[in-house]
């Protein structure tokens, strides 16, 4: 957070990390400064702040798009969604400044200039800086000073200096050579005799060793070869959660042990096994304590119900850190060292976190009961390679999971897209006077785009196309809320801004606040060759005239759906009658084809989009759709599709 301060007016930004938006008050006024692209990946912070800044009473906020780009469809829902809720409160606005061509061009097709003031120009949002720290500590360093070597005794410095000193300093000397001998051979062979015993002493602690070694390479090979099994699919996540406890109990000869797994929510750890006989390694109530002296099985399913917050006890401070712990002196521990001398209390513990790929999936615990030897450093080592084993095989059994859980959801996307593909027509229909063609290609499995036709009466045709903010599985399932809702209002009513709009207040209480629906829909009269059209938002038509030759954008007023309850919607959509003469031609499209993208980042656009137009519609619907979905394939290339791609084409006969 950085600061500036003036005499009358304080500005605070906040910066929001890995974002393109820049937001903060300056004065009475709430600033909104949008640089690069603003996107979804925005909209959660932009309404979150909003909100906060409205309960602590600011009424006026302003949108710079003075180094913006581009706005996608999610973030200009979030102002709308700001803008209304100012308009609710009886007081404030919200005003768009530095506004460019393109994203005025956005706005205003999405009627959203009806609600908020928008400007190409304005005051520039303050600026702002980052305060900087930096901090310094200096390390004294202590000297040591190089400790002295003790002087050799004197008699073994003169001994040293002259072998013949050995004996001077021994009065009768010379009588004692016999004694001396006899007394350093029988030295040598009392030292001989002690040597042969302590070889031999030696000879059975290694083959002790031995034999306890290849019990614990059996030991562990037989865990790994438990653990290998995660690597398959065929292990259940219960049966492996039981092989680490157990096997990790009998290669260190614990008494017990229990392995806790983090939660689905992230916060809590949860019992995923606790082996028999297993000593309380958590803190235990004084009312259970006292049941389990007459009823073990209190104390069990206490254990195996009983979750832990990070921090809680010794396993979840363990959890909390990332450090595994070895404790034989139970004072680090008091929630186990009040259980000593109870047939529940426990010699020492040894608790690791369970880390692999920067996740922390739970906690092993191993623990020696009130009357075994506490845990050494070497079963400490083995406890931290054992963890780390089992954390790669949980890693492991967790990806299998997942992927056996994507397979499932893509079996389920894949039903759904074969359910939508069959509320989306499959063919025109052949009416008299117009030639008909229409296509969808989603981005995803499902799609948020929509066309339809849908027979109004004997005399007139609706065709409409429609378009999600959004994509995948929540824009699909608005699709086919719009679909049922238009074709229930459609039939026998020939005002397509009518329908329109009946559409919206059905729609508008069941739509989230960030979300809503361009759409286009015309009515053809093939008894009076009459053509009317009401657009909600979306892009405007393209009309090629074939007199001229010439393609231009069709723009009657209108907002989207689900932006307004029904007041503002309605006095901005109206119908608009268009002309067709023979061999003239009306096209619908989404924002899929226009915004479609190439390697260099470049979009297909209209200008590319009337070319296409021009050069085909000679040739019928069919011609114009099969030419600009190639056009549009041959653009982008290897680059994969980032929208859901519609088109419909009208032809006059």
């Amino acid at each position: 957070m950085a600061g500036l301060t003036s005499p009358d007016r304080a500005l605070i930004f906040f910066w929001i990390v890995e974002s393109s938006i820049q937001v903060g008050v300056n004065g009475p006024a709430v600033w909104v400064k949008v640089e690069g692209k603003g996107s979804f990946l925005n909209s959660g912070n932009f309404k979150e702040f909003a909100r906060e800044m409205v309960a602590r009473g600011y009424r006026e906020f302003v949108v710079d798009l003075d180094k913006c780009v581009m706005l996608d469809s999610t973030f200009m829902g979030t102002m709308a969604g700001v803008a209304l809720r100012l308009r609710e409160l009886g007081q404030g606005h919200l005003r768009v400044v530095h506004c460019g061509k393109r994203s005025r061009e956005l706005l205003s097709g999405l009627g959203l200039d009806q609600i908020f003031s928008i400007q190409s120009n304005g005051v520039s949002a303050p600026e702002y800086e980052l305060l900087k720290g930096d901090a310094s500590s200096e390390l004294a360093e202590e000297k040591k000073e190089e400790q002295k070597k003790e002087m050799l005794d004197a008699h073994e410095a003169l001994c040293e200096a002259a072998p013949e000193n050995l004996l001077r300093f021994w009065p009768g000397r010379a009588a004692m050579w016999p004694s001396l001998l006899l007394g350093l051979l029988l030295a040598s062979l009392l030292g001989w005799a002690l040597t042969l015993w302590w070889q031999w002493r030696r000879i059975q602690q290694l083959e002790r060793s031995k034999e306890e070694i290849e019990v614990e390479e059996t030991l562990v090979f037989d865990f790994l070869h438990g653990l290998g099994e995660a690597f398959s699919e065929t292990i259940r996540p219960g049966d492996l959660h039981r092989l680490i406890v157990e096997g990790a109990t009998r290669i260190l000869d614990a008494h017990g042990g229990a392995l806790y797994m983090v939660d689905r929510t992230g916060t809590r750890l949860t019992p995923a096994y606790i082996s028999k006989g297993c000593p309380p390694i958590v803190d235990v109530p004084a009312h259970i304590l006292q049941q389990a002296t007459t009823t073990p099985v209190a104390l069990e399913s206490y254990l195996r119900t009983h979750t832990i917050e990070a921090g809680e006890g010794i396993v979840g401070r363990v959890w909390q850190t990332g450090q595994p712990l070895c404790l034989t002196d139970l004072a680090d521990a008091p929630e186990l060292a009040k259980l000593r001398g109870t047939p529940f209390g426990t010699a020492s513990v040894m608790v690791t976190p369970l880390l692999y790929a920067k996740q922390n999936m739970g906690v092993l615990a191993l623990g020696h009961g009130p009357k075994d030897v506490s845990f050494s450093q070497s079963d400490f080592v083995i406890f931290k390679s054992i963890a780390e084993q089992s954390a790669f095989a949980l890693y492991n059994a967790i990806i299998y999971s997942e992927a056996n859980e994507k397979k499932r959801l893509d079996h389920d996307l894949q039903i759904a897209r074969e359910i939508q593909r069959v509320l989306l027509p499959s063919v025109a229909p052949s009416v008299n006077g117009f030639e008909i063609s229409g296509t969808n290609i989603p981005a995803r499995q499902v799609s948020g785009d929509y066309f339809d036709y849908i027979t109004v009466d004997d005399e007139r045709l609706g065709v409409a196309i429609a378009d999600v903010s959004g994509k995948g599985v929540p824009a699909s399932l608005i699709m086919a809320i719009c679909r049922s809702v238009l074709r229930s209002q459609a039939p026998q009513d020939p005002s397509p801004s009518h329908v329109l709009g009946k559409v919206n207040r059905q729609i508008y209480p069941d739509i989230k606040e960030d979300m809503f629906i361009s759409m286009a829909y015309v009515i053809l009269d093939h008894a009076h060759n009459a053509i009317t059209l009401a657009r909600a938002g979306h892009d405007a038509p393209l009309l090629y005239k074939r007199g001229t030759q010439t393609v231009t954008l069709l723009k009657p007023p209108g907002m989207a759906v689900g932006i307004d309850s029904g007041d503002v919607f309605d006095r901005i959509t109206r119908d608009f009658s268009v002309e067709l003469e023979r061999d003239d031609c009306l096209i619908f499209y989404t924002d899929g084809i226009t915004e479609a993208l190439d390697a260099a980042g470049d979009e297909f656009g209209l200008e590319r989009m009337t070319q296409s137009v021009q050069a085909s519609a000679g040739e019928g619907a069919h011609a114009i759709i099969n030419r600009l979905t190639e056009d549009v394939r041959n653009f982008v290339g290897s680059q994969p599709q980032n929208d859901d791609i519609t088109l419909i084409a009208v032809r006059k006969t």
